[in-house]
């Protein structure tokens, strides 16, 4: 060996302690300790492994041992090898220099303030009590992967120096890495959190891959920040979501995720491309109505294809790119129902919601407003219909919403321009409905003149009129168009000589045809795109 190799070990950061002076640590490596991840011995892990779920299992229950059936025959054999394992301890203890017996597996784990030097690999392993890796500092990367905690899990402060996996972890019970530091990658890829997690400031050096983690309960990103990509796909959230004060630099992607409770992005800054496409709000117990109120998001974001069951995301206060892309309809198209079947029966955007109308109103809003500076008519004027019918709905319109949190609603007088504007031309969209109605207008009319002009009724006209019928249908026609000038002639000396009734039903059908032509205006605009 070389005169200028350094023998001695190495240097522990200052307040934390050596990890081999941890019972547990040494019951974890103890026939031997993973130089690296590229210097990987399988065969080593596993024996380290064997003997740490041997340990693990000794107390646990019947169905506690079903919890890790990959791994169960390891869990049962500490009648077989119980005292080899503790002969075993005895002498690492020896050779590493500490003092002490074999922890019980009904203590807690704990690893607080340990500088692990090596990689260390606790795939598979099981952990039957609390685990508690406060301060904890993971010098070469760690892999906890497909490793079952079947109690508490405490990560508060500690730091992984490089990559860290928590793929395919079950944690059955709280987990908390607050203010935890990743220095490199971490990957928590089809994990699944039982109880309660929180991450509260925690901070993401490298990129995070979550795809298809599942939360069973409330989980916590609050003044967390993300420096590299961030990946959520697939991802299944029961609890709630909140990510509100997070700091995301790089792109963040939420493709196909499901949210089935309330959903909080308060005061998020999103520097970098988001994607919510696909994904899907729609809450289980509680409305799932996500609030993106004062986010910011300073790259195009995609709402594309994504489901809102409850209500409309909340974008109060918000700042939106230009670019941000939504689904301007109700129904899925045939193709998409074809590519994912799960769309069958089911709308991008709710009929009627589970929050305050004034919200819904202001969200479509903002919305339209983001379409229209985009140059897309069609779906801006999709969410100004969402918009008018909101505004003509009482706030007392929201199915399960408190009335504390209702807002001051319009009364009916207010709100009937709105509804009649609805009834009237679906909110200038619909060239059918005015039709039908200045046809309906046209026919009464005519009907009524009609039955004067034929002598049905009394009185009767001064004199016999000629094809009363055709008379009747033109005089109609001709109240319903003043602007044409089509009443000028024969057709205004009979409407002279008709009784007062039906000359107030003559000015009627004028006053009445001009909302109605105008609403037809709209919608051909709208239709034909003219300016």
């Amino acid at each position: 060996m070389p005169d200028s190799a350094d023998t001695r070990p190495p240097e522990v950061p200052e307040g934390l302690r050596a990890a081999n002076e941890n019972p547990w640590y040494i019951l974890m490596t103890l026939y031997g300790e993973q130089e690296n991840e590229q210097k990987f011995d399988s065969e080593l892990h596993q024996r380290n492994r064997w003997a740490w779920n041997s340990w693990a299992g000794k107390n646990l229950s019947l169905s506690e041992h079903k919890s890790a059936p990959d791994i169960s025959k390891e869990l049962m054999t500490w009648s077989d090898r119980g005292s080899d394992i503790i002969e075993k301890f005895q002498q690492e203890c020896g050779l590493r220099g500490f003092r002490g017996a074999l922890p019980d597996p009904q203590r807690s784990i704990s690893l607080r303030n340990l500088h692990f030097v090596n990689y260390l690999c606790l795939q598979g392993f099981v952990f039957p009590s609390e685990v508690i890796s406060e301060g904890a500092y993971f010098s070469s990367g760690s892999s906890f992967r497909q490793a079952n905690f079947l109690r508490g899990v405490k990560f508060d402060n500690a730091s992984f120096s490089t990559v860290s996996t928590f793929r395919g972890a079950q944690f059955q019970r709280k987990v908390s890495f607050k203010q935890a530091t990743f220095n490199d990658n971490a990957t928590f890829t089809r994990a699944h959190f039982v109880g309660d997690v929180t991450f509260y400031n925690a901070n993401f050096a490298g990129a995070v891959n979550m795809v298809s983690v599942h939360f069973d309960r409330n989980v916590k990103f609050v003044k967390s920040s993300f420096q590299g990509d961030a990946d959520f796909s697939g991802c299944v959230c029961e609890g709630e979501f909140n990510l509100s004060k997070a700091h995301l630099v790089s792109s963040v992607s939420f493709l196909k995720s499901r949210f089935l409770s309330p959903v909080k992005f308060v005061s998020a800054k999103f520097q970098g491309f988001t994607y919510f496409t696909e994904s899907s709000f729609a809450g289980k117990e509680h409305a799932c109505i996500p609030n993106f109120s004062n986010c910011q998001f300073e790259k195009p974001t995609s709402f594309r294809q994504a489901l809102f069951r409850d209500g409309y995301p909340d974008f109060s206060g918000a700042v939106l790119h230009d670019k941000t892309s939504f689904t301007a309809r109700m129904e899925p198209t045939s193709d998409e129902i074809a590519e994912d079947g799960t769309l069958k029966g089911r709308t991008f955007w709710p009929r009627k919601t589970k929050q305050d109308p004034v919200r819904a109103r202001e969200s479509c809003a903002t919305i339209r407003h983001v379409l229209a500076q985009q140059g897309l008519p069609e779906e801006a004027h999709f969410f100004f219909r969402r918009e008018m019918y909101f505004a003509g709905r009482p706030s007392e319109d929201c199915a399960g919403l408190p009335s504390k949190k209702r807002s001051k609603g319009r009364s009916f007088s207010e709100r009937l321009p709105y509804l009649l504007f609805g009834w009237l031309s679906d909110f200038g969209y619909s060239i059918q409905r005015p039709l039908v109605w200045l046809l309906c207008l046209w026919a009464f009319g005519g009907a009524a003149f009609w039955g004067y002009l034929a002598s049905c009724c009394v009185p009767a006209p001064p004199g016999v009129v000629e094809r009363p019928m055709g008379t009747a249908m033109a005089l109609s026609f001709s109240n319903l168009f003043p602007l044409f000038g089509f009443g000028r002639g024969a057709l205004g000396e009979i409407l002279d000589k008709m009784p007062p009734v039906l000359q107030v039903l003559s000015g009627a059908q004028t006053v009445l045809s001009l909302p109605l032509l105008f609403f037809l205006g709209l919608a051909l605009r709208q239709r034909f795109r003219l300016r």
